[in-house]
């Protein structure tokens, strides 16, 4: 019979209170370390922001992508006063009228994919804009900020 050095010979009782002991500063630094870091918010659209024009976006986003709608996520909202009827995505050569536009700017992203632009306006106009015709918008009004 192999002779075991003394430090192995400790009792098991001891085992165990050292082991629960070890799992109970695990789960002390876990819960420390998780309550540092806080999770990145999930965007959301606004609650007065048209249904109709949230399906039709939905769509656009999911043909545009080529996955289904339910694949696509919000990467951003925001709330935004447009400069013009172009809604921050002028078309060359055409004209808009020349007015402020409350609306909002979203970001629309399926997995693995650059996120697609859209601009909306609050009455219910909203169009996909290539990144390179964007425009940038001015800052919402109070009480479009929710």
């Amino acid at each position: 019979m192999l002779a075991t050095p003394a430090s192995s010979r400790t009792p098991l009782w001891n085992r165990r209170v050292r082991s629960n002991a070890m799992r109970s500063t695990c789960a002390l630094l876990s819960l420390a370390l998780g309550a540092c870091v806080a999770p990145a918010a999930t965007p959301a659209l606004p609650a007065d922001f048209p249904a109709t024009v949230r399906d039709a976006i939905w769509a656009d986003a999911a043909q545009r992508a080529g996955v289904e709608p339910g694949a696509l996520r919000l990467a951003s909202a925001q709330a935004v006063t447009w400069p013009d009827g172009a809604l921050g995505c002028p078309v060359p050569g055409r004209m808009y009228t020349q007015a402020l536009v409350p609306g909002w700017r979203l970001e629309i992203g399926a997995p693995g994919q650059v996120p697609l632009l859209y601009h909306a306006s609050r009455r219910g106009g909203w169009l996909w804009c290539a990144r390179e015709r964007a425009q940038p918008a001015l800052p919402a009004a109070p009480d479009q900020q929710r």
